[in-house]
C-alpha cells in the first residue's frame, strides 16, 4: 500500500513537473530574460575569450598549495601522538612542498604580466 502511495505520487509530480515546466519554459522564452545579464549592464563582446595559460598555472598552482595547507592543519593536533615518525614524515613533506614551490618560482610560473 505505501509503495503504491510513494510510486504514485512521485509518477504524479513528475508529470506535473514535466507539463507546467514545458509551458512555462515557452513564456520564459520570449521574454528579455533569456537575454544574458550581467550586473544590469549589457554583455559586451562575446562568452569566449581565450584566457592566458599562466592564469590557469596560477589556480592550479594555487589549489596543490592550499591542500598541502589543509594537511599541515590536520597534522597540528596529531604532532604530539605521532611521535618522531610524525615529525620526520611531516619534515619530509614540507621538504617536498618547499622544493616545488622553489621549482615553481624558477620556472616563472608564479610570474604575472
Amino acid at each position: 500500500m505505501l509503495i503504491c502511495f510513494a510510486i504514485s505520487s512521485s509518477t504524479i509530480i513528475l508529470v506535473l513537473h514535466w507539463i507546467l515546466s514545458a509551458k512555462w519554459t515557452r513564456a520564459i522564452r520570449e521574454t528579455k530574460k533569456s537575454t544574458p545579464y550581467e550586473c544590469g549592464v549589457d554583455p559586451v563582446g562575446t562568452a569566449r575569450t581565450r584566457f592566458h595559460v599562466r592564469f590557469f598555472m596560477v589556480a592550479i598552482l594555487f589549489l596543490l598549495f592550499d591542500v598541502e595547507a589543509v594537511f599541515l592543519y590536520l597534522w597540528g593536533p596529531l604532532a604530539f601522538r605521532l611521535k618522531w615518525i610524525g615529525l620526520l614524515e611531516m619534515a619530509a613533506f614540507l621538504i617536498v612542498v618547499i622544493l616545488s614551490l622553489m621549482y615553481a618560482w624558477g620556472k616563472g610560473a608564479l610570474e604575472q604580466e
